[in-house]
């Protein structure tokens, strides 16, 4: 995966033969990435069971499915160039993990962006799919059984005509003279537990493996020192060709960076800024015609960039015992063999998610 700095840059990929505002003590803010497979305590859902062909145990992590006689809406299909005959499916994987009890690490803010970001993938958004891995189900091989085998096979299904969200808020670990960065999990007995960690060039691999099978994919990370998953800074986006497949990823801070949280009560700044930004009614930069329903990633990440700016401006004393906040970090994901450089993953506008549906043509 390489790094981008302000613009972006790119990666691998993986094989398709895979069937189917008071402040939080800064210890209680830093955040990384990952997910969780088979262990549960929801029910199933009979939707997905009975439909998908997904086995049971990735079926108990899902809490919003829609059939996929549901058609697609129809402002997707118009910024896709796609018409009525056409499905795209909306997925977005969802981990987050606030207790370490084996480290002494407590993150409250991490388990309200998982709440959060739940409602926003199913309720806001709309996606078809919302996959919820939080608590002791985000440990290393759930996360790896999700990202290796599920993902991949979802994308496959749909003809590669899906746009896939993977959320992560959980510890992140800055990288030593004798240890790498790495992603903590569910049931970490320490860091650097190969059982309970994952290197960030690891888990960058797998992101750009994911988009081989995929189309648009966006990956956001919100943990401490995230930026360790970019390699360089290079790359170019076209942020208003949606026709290509295309992923990206953002780190709410740089490698070197803890991220914080100002309420636990709203998540992270990070999440909490990038759900409000989507929900705004005030887009000065929103385009006319095919596109006027839509925000492209990047004009989600200029806003991100502007807000940590602000943010720092209002807190001249620091935050959270930093001198301030890291601004966040952007990069295209391009597997070198088949991906061309295009628009990254969008979201629905919220005018446009008011509004009745309507016909295909522009």
């Amino acid at each position: 995966m390489k790094l981008l700095l302000l613009p972006v840059l790119a990666g691998r990929s993986l094989a398709e033969n895979i069937a189917v505002k008071p402040l939080l003590p800064l210890s209680a803010l830093c955040f990384s990435l990952f997910f969780a497979g088979p262990s549960f305590a929801r029910a199933k859902n009979p939707a997905c069971v009975e439909e998908s062909g997904i086995p049971p145990e990735y079926c108990r992590f899902y809490v919003h499915y829609v059939s996929t006689n549901v058609p697609s809406d129809p402002r997707i299909l118009r910024a896709m160039h796609m018409t009525e005959a056409d499905h795209v499916r909306s997925i977005a994987l969802v981990i987050s993990v606030s207790e370490y009890p084996k480290l002494g690490i407590s993150l409250p803010a991490a388990a309200t962006d998982g709440e959060r970001l739940q409602n926003f993938f199913s309720n806001d958004q709309r996606f078809d799919e919302v996959i919820a891995l939080s608590g002791k189900d985000a440990t290393r091989q759930n996360v790896e059984l999700f990202l290796r085998e599920l993902l991949p096979a979802r994308g496959v299904t749909f003809g590669k005509n899906t746009r896939l969200v993977i959320a992560l808020s959980v510890h992140g670990h800055v990288a030593t003279v004798t240890s790498r960065a790495a992603f903590v999990f569910a049931g970490a007995r320490r860091i650097g537990d190969s059982d309970g960690t994952m290197l960030m060039s690891q888990f960058a691999q797998l992101v750009d493996d994911l988009s081989e099978t995929n189309g648009q994919v966006l990956t956001l990370i919100n943990a401490c020192y995230g930026g360790a998953v970019f390699k360089t800074s290079q790359g170019q986006m076209a942020p208003l060709n949606f026709t290509v497949p295309t992923s990206y990823t953002i780190s709410a801070g740089e490698s070197s960076e803890p991220v914080v949280s100002l309420d636990a009560r709203n998540g992270s700044i990070f999440f909490d800024e990038f759900i409000r930004r989507v929900q705004s009614s005030s887009d000065v930069f929103a385009p006319t015609g095919r596109l006027g329903d839509i925000i492209n990633t990047y004009g989600v990440f200029s806003f991100l960039v502007k807000r940590m700016a602000e943010i720092n401006e209002d807190h001249p004393e620091g935050i959270g015992g930093i001198a301030e906040l890291s601004s966040p970090v952007i990069g295209a994901n391009f597997p070198s063999r088949s991906l061309k450089a295009g628009g990254p993953l969008f979201f629905l506008r919220p005018k446009a998610r008011e509004a009745s549906k309507s016909t295909i043509g522009l």
